[in-house]
């Protein structure tokens, strides 16, 4: 197999494009943790998309078609994961590519400091003994 040199649509901005040298024997999946990696968040709340469908994660690059230059868009698919649990964490983790992105100084989060979180679908109370935190969860 040969490295190939991709552009895959940001998560953030649909206007912005990123480039990635991966081997084209590398199925989606492994291209998504080359991704994952390079910007360092989870693949489960977004998926691959070629010529306006959704890529199987088990699919080569190479038997896709997908050589040097093409270009793959990105759908948040957030609103489908199976719990608030996994979604509220998604949206914290697109919060903090957000604020990386951004600049901000507090572009990482603290989930334990939220006021409440959820566990599967059911939700935690977690009060603060001393009050409420400047700008948690964000740190």
């Amino acid at each position: 197999m040969a490295n190939i040199t991709i552009t895959v649509q940001s998560l953030l901005n649909t206007a912005v494009y990123n480039s990635y040298t991966i081997d084209n024997g590398q199925t989606i999946n492994q291209l998504k943790t080359a991704v994952n990696s390079a910007r360092g968040f989870d693949s489960s709340w977004y998926n691959i998309v070629l010529n306006e469908h959704v890529v199987s994660g088990s699919a080569t690059l190479a038997s896709l078609g997908i050589v040097t230059g093409t270009i793959l868009r990105t759908a948040n698919v957030i609103d489908r994961l199976a719990t608030k649990e996994l979604r509220q964490k998604a949206k914290l983790d697109l919060s903090e590519l957000d604020r990386a992105a951004d600049g901000n100084p507090r572009s990482t989060y603290d989930i334990t400091e939220l006021p409440t979180q959820y566990n599967g679908n059911n939700i935690v109370d977690n009060p603060q003994p001393n009050g409420l935190i400047l700008g948690r969860p964000w740190v």
